[in-house]
């Protein structure tokens, strides 16, 4: 949901408290162990204090951390809250020299933002942008259609875990809110408003936002579960090609 809070004022965060029903005790402490054998979970509260908890089902949902883009990288990671408001401030300050520039070059690259990325977030960031730019470009006497999103999608077609019609569909629906998907295309680095692509190309651009996906919580190879080399759960495949499935259902 942090493309959100990227395009405009809009609170995503729920307090925990605020979901659970009667009979659900929120404890707020770090699992450091699952000891599987005796169904037991070791943690500890920021206190410093240790606990065991013994349960007869455990739910694991660590969840996943966003993956960066080296610093030499250049750009702005879609990876926080904090993050996200940078990325709208930044934008925003973009269109407001463009309204100002006189040399039609530097207002276009102003008005020119690259999303690194074409997963999910980078398909919803970059559906986002070219809606509430182009709806700032125009309160600023610019033309909105002067407006470019181009999203980079190192792959051949979009939404590549579901089925090609849905990637189609998808592709459409970006192309006619204006957004530009160039695929086989990937970016290397940004620097001083210039775009180095994996082509060898250049592209000048007032924004780069990078949303590169996520990587496994490191946190699963340190808590005593069985994990692949890449960080994943053994045995977790089943519950994403569900998500796979839902996403599906739901575009």
């Amino acid at each position: 949901m942090l493309f959100k809070p990227a395009v405009r004022d809009e609170e995503i965060t729920i307090p925990l408290t605020r979901l659970f029903p009667e009979g659900v005790e929120f404890v707020q402490a770090t699992v450091t162990k699952i000891e599987s054998g005796e169904r037991r979970l070791l943690c500890q509260n920021a206190e410093g204090n240790k606990n065991s908890i013994n349960y007869d089902f455990l739910v694991l949902a660590l969840g996943s951390v966003v993956r960066q883009p080296d610093p030499d990288q250049g750009g702005m990671a879609l990876a926080s809250l904090d993050a996200a408001w940078k990325i709208r401030e930044a934008w925003r300050a973009n269109i407001k020299k463009a309204a100002k520039e006189t040399n039609a070059k530097e207002r276009q690259r102003l008005m020119t933002i690259g999303v690194a990325g074409a997963g999910i977030s980078g398909i919803e960031t970059a559906a986002e942008l070219a809606h509430f730019v182009r709806e700032d470009a125009q309160q600023l006497g610019l033309d909105p259609g002067a407006v470019r999103i181009k999203l980079f999608n190192a792959n051949k077609g979009i939404f590549p875990e579901g089925p090609a019609k849905v990637g189609v569909k998808l592709e459409r629906s970006l192309n006619a809110c204006g957004v530009t998907i160039l695929h086989g295309s990937r970016v290397l680095q940004e620097k001083e408003g210039t775009l180095t692509l994996s082509s060898g190309e250049t592209m000048s651009v007032g924004l780069c936002v990078w949303t590169l996906g996520l990587l496994p919580n490191p946190m699963l190879q340190s808590i005593g579960l069985p994990v692949t080399p890449e960080g994943y759960v053994i045995g977790a495949q089943y519950l994403s090609s569900v998500f796979v499935m839902l996403c599906s259902r739901y575009l």
